[in-house]
C-alpha cells in the first residue's frame, strides 16, 4: 500500500516510470508491474520529470511556502503523504530551493535574531548601547589590561569608579556608560586620562549632575586649580581663599578661564559668589 501511495503521488507530479524506478530503487520492470497492478499511469518519456501540471505546480508552491515559513521537509511530507526526500527533490528541481531557504535553518536564524534583539534591549537599558558597542569598548579595556594597566583605568572600570565617587560626594549621575565613553572618545584625550597632568571629566561651572551637555573634558590642573588640593584650608569652601586683609576672595576657573568673584567679608558670601559664577556660566552655555 505504501508503494501504491508513492506511485500515485509521482503520477500526479508527472514523473516518468524510469525516474520513479530510480527514486524508489526499483527496476523499471517492477515499476511497470506495480503501475499495471494498481491502475496507475506514469508517462514513459525519457528524461525523468514530465512538464508539471497546474495542480502539481500549485502543490509544489505550497511546499515551498511552508518550507520558507520554517516547516521541515518531514512535516511537509507528512501533510502531502510523500517522503521528505521527495519534497526536497520537488523544491530543488522546480524552484531551486535549497536547505538554507527554510526549514530548520530559517528557525535557527529567527531564534538567533530574537536572542540578539533581547540581548541588545538588555544592554541598552543597562549601558545605553548595543551588545556590539559594549564589546568594542570592552575590547579596549582588555588590550589595556594585557599591556599591564590596572582594570580601574579601563573604560568600564573608570566609569564605575567615577560614578561611585560622584555618589559619595552627593553629586547626581545621569550618564549611561555609552554616553560617558562617547564623551571621552570625542574628546580625543582618553589615552591621556588621569589626575596630575592628565585629563579629567569636569562639570560646567562645577554645578549640577554629571549629564550630557553639562560635562566636558579638560586638564586636571585646570579642574583642581581652584583649591581642591591638599593645601586648601579645611575650614574654607572650595574656591575660597583668605586675603591678607582678612577678608575672603573667590576665584572661579571654567574651561581654562579665570572668573574673579570679588572680595567678601565672610567665606559663606565668597562661596555664594563662587557658585553664582558657575550657575551663570551654565545658563550662558
Amino acid at each position: 500500500m505504501r508503494k501504491r501511495a508513492v506511485l500515485m503521488e509521482l503520477g500526479s507530479l508527472g514523473v516518468s516510470q524510469k525516474r520513479a524506478a530510480a527514486l524508489l530503487g526499483l527496476h523499471p520492470a517492477n515499476v511497470s508491474f506495480y503501475c499495471h497492478t494498481f491502475g496507475i499511469k506514469l508517462p514513459r518519456e525519457k528524461g525523468g520529470f514530465a512538464p508539471m501540471t497546474q495542480r502539481s505546480r500549485q502543490r509544489a508552491e505550497v511546499m515551498v511556502a511552508l518550507y520558507r515559513e520554517g516547516y521541515t521537509l518531514e512535516q511537509i511530507g507528512v501533510q502531502f503523504g510523500i517522503t521528505r526526500e521527495r519534497v526536497r527533490q520537488l523544491m530543488t528541481k522546480h524552484f531551486g530551493v535549497d536547505r538554507l531557504a527554510g526549514g530548520h535553518h530559517v528557525l535557527a536564524v529567527a531564534s538567533q535574531a530574537k536572542r540578539a534583539s533581547s540581548r541588545n534591549d538588555r544592554y541598552l537599558r543597562t549601558y545605553g548601547c548595543t551588545w556590539d558597542e559594549y564589546v568594542s569598548a570592552r575590547a579596549v579595556g582588555k588590550a589595556m589590561v594585557a599591556s599591564g594597566v590596572h582594570y580601574s583605568r579601563t573604560p568600564t572600570g573608570a566609569f564605575n569608579s567615577q560614578r561611585h565617587n560622584a555618589e559619595k560626594r552627593g553629586i547626581g549621575w545621569e550618564l549611561t556608560f555609552w554616553q560617558w565613553w562617547t564623551i571621552w572618545q570625542q574628546s580625543g584625550h582618553w589615552s591621556e586620562r588621569g589626575r596630575g597632568q592628565g585629563y579629567v571629566m569636569c562639570r560646567r561651572g562645577d554645578v549640577g549632575p554629571y549629564a550630557v551637555g553639562s560635562v566636558f573634558i579638560d586638564k586636571a590642573t585646570v579642574n583642581s586649580s581652584e583649591g581642591r588640593g591638599k593645601n586648601r584650608p579645611a575650614d574654607l569652601p572650595i574656591g575660597v581663599k583668605r586675603a591678607k586683609s582678612g577678608r575672603y576672595s573667590a576665584l572661579r576657573r571654567i574651561n581654562g578661564k579665570a572668573f574673579h568673584c570679588g572680595t567678601h567679608d565672610t567665606p559663606e558670601l565668597a562661596y555664594a559668589a563662587y557658585l553664582m559664577a558657575g550657575e551663570q556660566f551654565a545658563r550662558a552655555a
